[in-house]
């Protein structure tokens, strides 16, 4: 049974850092179950520390795996799978391999810092482009309201597009 869903994330600081601009998420409507998208995803899961603010960026929790659930692609593993934080210009400002992430699900803990704060966090591996239907977790920072927007979907069909482009090597953003 199929049913629209909307996938929201939402990071409760509780204080652990002052000065913390707080993580919010853009309501984001896809084609999914309860349990998320019908099709594979790779997202932003528990957040066990984060801050965005004068003194820069900062993040450490996990990041969530699933395959598509299409019995026509063969187990696999993704290695090299990279966490991209970008620069309002494009420039890669900081990135880190998240791991390596086997179907049908896995997930991998992560940190990763910057001087400053980036415009937009992907989570990528060239291949996801081509097995199957991945939906990205992809943050937008919003200078107005100080907080990073949300939206899940291949990079490809973001609206707004995502504006740079992505390299075909793994364990590289751009």
């Amino acid at each position: 049974m199929r049913k629209t869903i909307a996938i929201v994330i939402l990071l409760i600081t509780s204080g652990v850092f002052s000065g913390c601009s707080t993580l919010e998420t853009a309501n984001t409507t896809t084609t999914g179950t309860e349990d998320g998208p019908v099709d594979g995803h790779v997202r932003f899961g528990d957040i066990e520390a984060y801050y965005a603010n004068e003194s820069g960026f900062y993040y450490r929790g996990t990041v969530r795996f699933k395959a598509p659930p299409n019995q026509s692609l063969k187990p696999t593993t993704f290695h090299d799978v990279t966490l991209c934080l970008y620069g309002l210009n494009g420039t890669v400002l900081n990135s880190t391999i998240v791991g390596d992430f086997e179907t049908p699900t896995d997930h991998e803990t992560v940190s990763i810092r910057s001087q400053s704060i980036p415009k937009y966090i992907v989570i990528d591996h060239p291949r996801f482009r081509t097995y199957g239907q991945i939906y990205q977790n992809v943050g937008v920072w919003q200078n107005e309201s100080q907080v990073y927007a949300y939206t899940v979907g291949p990079l490809e069909e973001l609206d707004p597009p995502f504006p740079y482009p992505r390299h075909n090597e793994t364990g590289k953003c751009m």
